[in-house]
């Protein structure tokens, strides 16, 4: 029977590794933070205004908003994907033959979409941490907050997601099953090809 959990699917639904990595962004983005802020009160011990020592923050600012904006994007473009699996398992499951159709025998979809989840809420922690950063330096913007909510939205949005397609997959598999013993009980009990045996 045909398992549609291929390769090809789970490659193109997981995250890219450098696009979804929290933990360089962390390192990274520490760095900036200390150098800011290093930079800042250098330039309050030159005198520069407090408008102009705090650009070099300001900048910082727009640059992780636009990096939250990309990945804003990228956690549609997961939850879409999600949204085309579910339908596709929903349609398999009310079609009378393509219902017998196994999924996902082996769990390696489900798997997948597990490790997916799992990448989203390490970025949801990345970015809670970046949040902190910023609020400990004294920092608020409120486009900076936006950004983070929205990309905390997302998160929370495509991990439902998931979790209701691990369920349907499941749930499918299960039925499917079923539905094959019960067949082959009938086929045995029918004096089926292995009777004999």
């Amino acid at each position: 029977m045909p398992a549609f959990a291929t390769v090809a699917w789970i490659d193109a639904i997981l995250p890219e590794p450098r696009t979804m990595s929290n933990v360089p962004i962390r390192i990274s983005l520490e760095r900036l933070l200390a150098s800011v802020r290093w930079l800042e009160r250098r330039s309050h011990a030159m005198g520069l205004p407090p408008v102009l020592a705090r650009l070099p923050m300001r900048w910082l600012c727009w640059h992780y908003c636009r990096m939250l904006q990309r990945k804003i994007v990228r956690m549609r473009d997961i939850s879409a994907k999600f949204r085309r699996w579910l339908a596709v398992v929903r349609k398999m499951a009310s079609d009378g033959r393509a219902s017998l159709e196994l999924l996902d025998l082996d769990k390696g979809l489900t798997d997948a979409v597990e490790s997916t989840r799992k990448s989203l809420w390490a970025l949801r922690d990345c970015c809670l941490e970046i949040d902190t950063m910023f609020a400990q330096l004294g920092y608020a913007s409120a486009r900076l907050r936006r950004r983070q909510q929205e990309l905390l939205q997302e998160i929370a949005d495509s991990c439902t997601l998931a979790g209701v397609l691990q369920a349907e997959l499941s749930a499918h598999d299960d039925a499917v099953l079923a539905r094959l013993r019960i067949m082959r009980a009938q086929e045995l009990a029918a004096g089926g090809p292995l009777s004999g045996a």
